[in-house]
């Protein structure tokens, strides 16, 4: 996540949400978000494995790297590094899900940090930006996403992308999508949804226009033009794949994500795709053991390989400066080598 914060005018860009918050407006907004921490944080009617496997397949999408998970902590990172005294000096933003069983499902709890110089006697922690409604929002609307996809029957989507202060900006629309089809265009800034009117918070706005159920008309007034509103119907089309999600929503439910999905596993540097190594950082851990693209893992720890390569993933990352063995296929050859693993 990309965030530059002022007093006044705020900008963020969230990868993960696919959606940008930008403006500079008079409007109150909250100081943080109304949860029990102040933080992301939400309770899901799903299993933990769905959730986690939402989570990751979101997350890495959004360009991150899953670097740690056991069964309740998922940590993401990407780098950022640092300039001091004109020197580049080691950094990264860190985002961590702690996953716990409550009742109604599993809470989730977010925390997101920008560190210096990571996983070295010298970490810290440079900004807590978990607190800030700004930053924090965009992670709310992932969680509150994930909530609604997860437990709803059969979730819709208009094909659309939001911006603005308070998201109620369309960015772009989907060439064929529902809103293109209801002739909804960028630019168009959306003043009531189904009569309510948008209000000065985007958390609120993006589950108002968006969280419907597949198949349903939704009526939107959008402004077009300085004084010019329109009227427009929209029918929300079915998502086509929702990772975690499973023919039941309930808590014991099974997890899934798209079998193509690669994993960064950045503790081992290497990039997985369906059990396949799809590429390896130079000079990294898992080059410096000798894998190498194309091979294929087939064992962690002694152990075959499961069928959740989210469940895979999480073995593979675990902690720095700690020994995984992973066996692979090569060929006809299977290949067994330690791989320590570090941050890179």
């Amino acid at each position: 996540m990309i965030v530059q914060t002022k007093r006044i005018c705020a900008v963020i860009v969230s990868v993960a949400v696919g959606m940008a918050f930008s403006g500079c407006g008079g409007r109150a907004r909250p100081l943080q978000l109304e949860t029990s921490t102040g933080k992301p944080e939400v309770v899901v009617k799903a299993s933990m494995k769905a959730v986690a496997a939402y989570l990751t397949s979101e997350m890495l999408t959004g360009d991150y790297m899953l670097k740690s998970q056991n069964p309740n902590v998922i940590v993401f990172n990407r780098y950022s590094p640092y300039q001091i005294n004109y020197e580049p000096v080691p950094g990264e933003n860190r985002v961590t899900y702690n996953l716990v069983n409550a009742p109604g499902g599993v809470r989730v709890m977010m925390t997101m940090v920008n560190v210096l110089r990571p996983d070295s006697a010298y970490e810290q922690i440079t900004s807590d930006q978990s607190k800030e409604y700004d930053a924090a929002s965009s992670y709310q609307i992932v969680l509150n996403r994930m909530k609604y996809r997860l437990e709803t029957e059969n979730p819709g989507t208009l094909g659309l992308k939001l911006s603005g202060y308070y998201a109620d900006r369309i960015e772009s629309v989907d060439a064929d999508g529902p809103a293109a089809k209801a002739g909804l265009q960028a630019g168009d800034i959306i003043l009531t949804a189904d009569g309510v009117a948008v209000a000065d918070d985007p958390v609120a706005n993006y589950a108002l226009i968006l969280h419907h159920q597949a198949g349903t008309t939704h009526e939107l007034v959008v402004k077009r033009k300085k004084d010019v509103t329109e009227t427009v119907s929209v029918v929300f089309s079915p998502i086509e794949e929702i990772p975690g999600k499973s023919v039941s929503s309930a808590a014991g439910a099974p997890a899934s994500v798209a079998a193509d999905a690669t994993f960064n596993v950045e503790s081992i540097g290497a990039a997985i795709s369906g059990g396949r190594i799809v590429s390896v950082t130079a000079d990294g851990p898992a080059e410096k053991a000798g894998l190498q693209a194309e091979d294929v893992v087939t064992m962690i720890d002694g152990e075959p390989v499961a069928a959740d390569w989210v469940q895979n993933a999480g073995k593979l990352a675990g902690r720095t400066n700690t020994s995984v063995v992973v066996t692979v296929k090569r060929g006809e050859e299977e290949v067994t080598v330690p791989v320590i693993r570090k941050n890179p």
